[in-house]
């Protein structure tokens, strides 16, 4: 559990002594997860994998010769085969090696069919650098990926950003991985293969806000730029279904000359932009003092009567959700 830097969310927002804690979005998925940073041994080879030193290749022949050999390419990027001989095969794509087994093989015999496939894949070496659990230098498997270097690093560290983790090859960034794409789409398309002295650099975390109450996720969020209130509780899986739907609370610890609690209008003022250490709170229809259920003329002066407690609700800025008995 950890909260929001310079927050604490249950000020205000909640009774007085009682507190909550709420954890970062995504933070579940990488929490533990080093287990989960090997790739899959078993995993479908895609067509464009680059055959290197330290593959092992099977290859089966059968028709006028019979054999099943397991080769590992060599340093110079060579395999050998009984009564064929060494031949080149690193940097070949997976998809052609077939082809280029057949040639070779072609030529000493006739009248034969071949399968070919990988055994123990190579390890390669890759960085993880900047606001990472643990940077530095990672072994893994020739088909990892950055989410598996990721959660074998140990992921994003309290100070690092889910959603901006590049992929940078010889010296140039050659892709950018958004971990909420992965957690809010299920999409890792951007979710490339590593190779040998590949370095992922994590950067600094974004604006960071916190939605809490009656939301299906409450959850800490790091925003892009343009992103609004109404993304942020998309983000949250939406309204729960007791939750009043027409208002969120909009606590602001920027907000320095005017209330640092406002009452945000739903949905007409959705699109409102949000601040790094917002928090929302979304409410119960049931939670007492809704205004759906108060009214204001059996009460005094900036006091609300609220039918379904028998109570009046002050609504001031420090604590609009406050309910006394009403004075006698």
């Amino acid at each position: 559990m950890r909260r929001l830097a310079g927050i604490d969310e249950s000020r205000n927002l909640l009774a007085p002594g009682s507190q909550i804690d709420i954890r970062r979005f995504g933070a579940e998925l990488i929490s533990g997860a080093e287990a989960m940073g090997a790739a899959d041994g078993s995993a479908l080879v895609p067509a464009d994998y680059a055959i290197a030193p330290g593959d092992e290749l099977q290859i089966t022949l059968w028709g006028s010769v019979d054999a099943d050999v397991r080769a590992t390419v060599d340093r110079s990027g060579r395999i050998s085969l009984p009564r064929v001989g060494s031949f080149m095969v690193a940097g070949t794509r997976y998809a052609d090696l077939p082809d280029v087994v057949s040639r070779r093989v072609g030529q000493v015999f006739k009248n034969f069919q071949l399968s070919v496939g990988l055994g123990q894949l190579r390890s390669v070496r890759v960085y993880v650098t900047g606001f990472a659990k643990r940077p530095g230098a990672h072994n893994v498997a020739s088909l990892s990926t950055i989410v598996n270097v990721l959660m074998r690093s140990g992921g994003p560290s309290s100070a690092g950003s889910y959603r901006k983790i590049e992929l940078r090859r010889g010296g140039q960034t050659v892709a950018t991985f958004d971990l909420y794409d992965l957690l809010l789409k299920g999409d890792k398309a951007a979710d490339r293969i590593v190779q040998a002295e590949d370095v992922i650099h994590i950067g600094p975390v974004g604006p960071q806000v916190g939605l809490i109450g009656s939301v299906n996720k409450p959850a800490i969020f790091e925003l892009k730029p343009r992103e609004t209130a109404q993304d942020v509780l998309a983000m949250a899986g939406g309204f729960t279904a007791v939750a009043d739907r027409t208002r969120l609370a909009l606590e602001s610890p920027a907000e320095r000359d005017g209330e640092r609690i406002k009452q945000l209008r739903w949905p007409e003022e959705s699109s409102r932009a949000l601040e790094s250490g917002d928090v929302l709170r979304a409410f119960s229809q049931w939670t007492h003092g809704s205004p759906r259920s108060c009214r204001t003329s059996v009460c005094a002066s900036k006091v609300k009567w609220c039918a379904p407690v028998s109570t009046c609700c002050r609504l001031t800025a420090r604590s609009p959700m406050r309910c006394a008995p009403p004075a006698v």
